[in-house]
């Protein structure tokens, strides 16, 4: 779903291109109000997904400039169920949309978007005729100007059907993972998909832990600039033991693509990785400290702990423009 701030873009700066259609204000009470989303949608559902604006017009003084209009106030603010009868009623394959509203920054006026999906598998017809409108079995795609017509030529067609074939070979790849993997993998739930990002705040709140207490002009605190990576590894067995996560970094030391191994792990004491919390921290360049990364192997939401696989890193770029620091890691 598009955020606010990407709607408003759009009536800010309005451009119709191949994947977003300007319609001015539709009342879908009557068949042609229906027809004319009808029509839209079907062609932007052909051509991968995209948006219809509504409520916006040509204004013929200014060069056909689009411009906001405020809604009838005869005719209600639509509603979800509103939107995809209208265009159930003439598109087969049947398709979902999802309705969404923001107000013009300047002008004021509220505008409706209908966000249409992509990813169809057979390319979408229309199921009836509203007359001037729409004509019944016929397929729309959107053009170059833009606009929407049936495709007529050879390349036209193929566009349109290159892109299901595209979409069915996704399904069928997922259809064989699941198959392969014996389920499907869960949608993970909003505490799970926040965990990398709370990891990472941790991590950066735990090396401005270490770098605080030194003297302002010291190179650990990287006054050339530095860099931050995130990332969590996904589908890979728990480490299960502090011990077993520096094995796992020892093994995969052993791979090198550029210089020093990623993620190095070295022997003397006051450079090596150390177990903190459960987890392994290393700060490399003591005294000057230059690099420093951490790895986190388990994680507690709703009241359960998870295992998982976070690595965070810092650090420092060289005056040569060059980037210091690790580059991979496998586990």
């Amino acid at each position: 779903m598009p955020t606010k701030l990407e709607l408003q873009a759009l009536l800010l700066t309005p451009t119709e291109s191949l994947s977003v259609e300007y319609k001015s204000w539709l009342d879908l009470s009557e068949n042609r109000g229906r027809a004319t989303l009808a029509k839209a949608a079907i062609a932007i559902a052909n051509e991968g997904g995209g948006i219809i604006v509504l409520g916006m017009s040509e204004d013929v003084a200014d060069g056909s400039a689009l411009r906001s209009n405020p809604r009838p106030p005869d005719l209600k603010r639509y509603s979800q169920d509103e939107i995809n009868s209208s265009i159930k009623r003439y598109a087969e394959p049947e398709f979902h949309c999802e309705l969404a509203f923001a107000v013009h920054p300047v002008a004021g006026h509220e505008h409706a978007f209908v966000i249409v999906p992509g990813g169809m598998t057979v390319p979408v017809l229309s199921k009836r005729a509203c007359d001037g409108i729409i004509a019944a079995q016929r397929c729309y795609m959107r053009k170059p100007g833009p606009r929407t017509e049936e495709p007529f030529t050879a390349e036209e067609w193929r566009r349109v059907l290159q892109k299901c074939l595209h979409a069915g070979r996704e399904s069928m790849l997922d259809a064989i993972r699941m198959i392969v993997q014996g389920h499907a993998e869960a949608a993970p739930n909003e505490a799970a998909a926040n965990v990398l990002a709370d990891y990472c705040d941790k991590a950066r709140d735990r090396w401005q832990q270490l770098v605080d207490p030194l003297p302002p002009d010291v190179t650990a605190r990287m006054p050339d600039g530095r860099y931050e990576i995130g990332f969590e590894l996904v589908g890979v067995r728990s480490a299960g033991t502090v011990s077993e996560l520096r094995r796992r970094m020892e093994e995969a030391g052993r791979t090198r693509l550029t210089g020093w191994e990623p993620f190095i792990s070295l022997t003397r004491q006051d450079l090596a990785p150390q177990p903190i919390d459960g987890n392994i921290e290393a700060w490399l360049g003591r005294p000057e400290h230059r690099e420093f990364f951490a790895i986190q192997r388990t994680v507690t939401f709703g009241g359960h702990t998870h295992p998982v696989c976070c690595i965070y890193c810092v650090g420092t770029m060289r005056t040569q423009g060059s980037v210091s620091g690790p580059e991979q890691y496998s586990i």
